[in-house]
This record gives structure tokens, sequence and C-alpha cells, in this order.
């Protein structure tokens, strides 16, 4: 892998910062942490803090090394042609908070439904990948700058793994995905070619 500074990757190096000091805060255990984000506030910000809480909380050294792998990865990707106005708004309030919240109402959907618990930044990085697919897709000044062969086998290569491997949350790798996708589509609007 070929490995650019750049003050663009800022947003994604504290999310993996901040990803790793939990995980050592939790013990590799998020059922460790959890108490206290629900524990804030009430109604809807209990549930917010809740959602966004997880996409911080990793199971395991492996998760977490390849969540902050990927993170990482698609960071370089979107730092290499997206100005830092971007990088910086689109991560954090976009792809962190927006995603954090969709998959956190999908997770608990799914988590009622299948009876299984779901934690991680796979939100946040689905949301990467299906945003970075949707101007892939678009005429934009983006879409000529980015790799469209490498998104595209990421995209495929994570969708298939999400179905593939057994134990990971399905609901939270596609919701995390269609929101990525929905805010591509509106960046391309708002970006079109003349």
């Amino acid at each position: 892998m070929n490995i650019r500074w750049s003050p663009r990757l800022r947003p994604f190096l504290v999310y993996i910062g901040v990803n790793v000091l939990l995980f050592a805060a939790s013990l590799g255990n998020p059922r460790n942490l959890l108490p206290y984000g629900v524990s804030w506030g009430g109604g809807a910000l209990r549930f917010f803090l809740f959602a966004l809480e997880r996409s911080f909380l990793h199971f395991g050294f492996w998760h977490l090394l390849m969540n902050m792998g990927s993170t990482f990865s698609l960071g370089q990707a979107f730092a290499a042609v997206f100005p830092a106005r971007v990088c910086n708004m689109r991560y954090v309030l976009g792809f962190l908070f927006g995603a954090s919240l969709f998959t956190g109402v999908c997770v608990q959907i799914g988590d009622l439904l299948n009876r299984h618990y779901s934690a991680g930044a796979s939100g946040a990085i689905c949301a990467l990948i299906g945003f970075l697919v949707a101007v892939c897709l678009g005429k934009t000044w983006a879409a000529r700058r980015l790799n469209k062969r490498g998104i595209i086998g990421n995209a495929v290569f994570i969708v298939a793994m999400t179905f593939l491997v057994p134990g990971i949350s399905v609901v939270g790798h596609m919701s995390g995905l269609v929101f990525g996708l929905g805010a591509g589509a509106w960046f391309n609007v708002r970006e079109r070619d003349a």
C-alpha cells in the first residue's frame, strides 16, 4: 500500500485513535462501556448516543484491526480526491453521525428480529464505500478523479463478505451502505457537471 500523508486524513486518524482508546478501555468487550452511553440524556438523545457509541466499540483485536485498516485505506482514497472541507464535514457529520444514527435505527430493528448484538465502525465504513460508489457512477469532477475499478471492487468484496462470513451484522453493513449511496447521490446532484 502506498501511504501518503495529507492534512485531509486528520478526521480519519482521529477516528482511528478514538476507536483504539475505547477498545483499550473496554478491554475488547463492548458491553463493558455500553452502559455509559445509554445513561446520558433521555429519549432521542439517549438513542443517538447509544447508536453513536456502538460505532466506536469492537469485538476483539481482529475486528478492530480490520475496521481501522479499512477506515485508513478509504480515508486515503477520499482525501486524494476531495477538498479538506468535504473530507472533514462529510466524514464527521455525514458518515460518522449520519451513518451511526441510520445504522443504529436499523441495527436496533435487526437486534429485535435476530436477537444478536452488533457493534463496530462498519456502518461508517460502508457509508464511505457507498458514497464513493455513487460518486463513481455520477458525472462530476470527483468521478473523473476516482479509481473506479478499485472502489467498485472494494464494494463487491464488502457486500460478498457481509453475506458469506458468519457473525457479520448484515443490517449494520447494508444500512451504512444505503446511507452512503444516498449521500453520494445527493453529492452528484449538487456537483453535476454543467
